[in-house]
């Protein structure tokens, strides 16, 4: 997996992540945590009210309950936390 990270940024265009899981797998095994950054894209996020899509949820709450900080960026190249 991916060891010693500090920021990993899965934002783009043409990189449309569907299956989070092994994001999620990886925070687990101690690969990301407490510190980390990941900016990820709002399209396949969050839902138009902000909410986080079902198949991100888990993962979502995986991140922050070990400590990673989430940034959402939009196509417009803003980003929230």
């Amino acid at each position: 997996g991916m060891l010693y990270l500090e920021e990993l940024v899965l934002f783009g265009d043409s990189n449309e992540v569907v299956d989070w899981q092994p994001l999620a797998a990886n925070c687990l095994a101690g690969g990301l945590g407490a510190g980390n950054t990941v900016i990820l894209p709002e399209k396949s996020t969050m839902d138009s009210d902000g909410n986080p899509l079902a198949n991100f949820a888990t993962t979502r709450e995986v991140l922050l309950n070990n400590g990673v900080t989430i940034l959402i960026a939009s196509e417009s190249g803003s980003s929230s936390k």
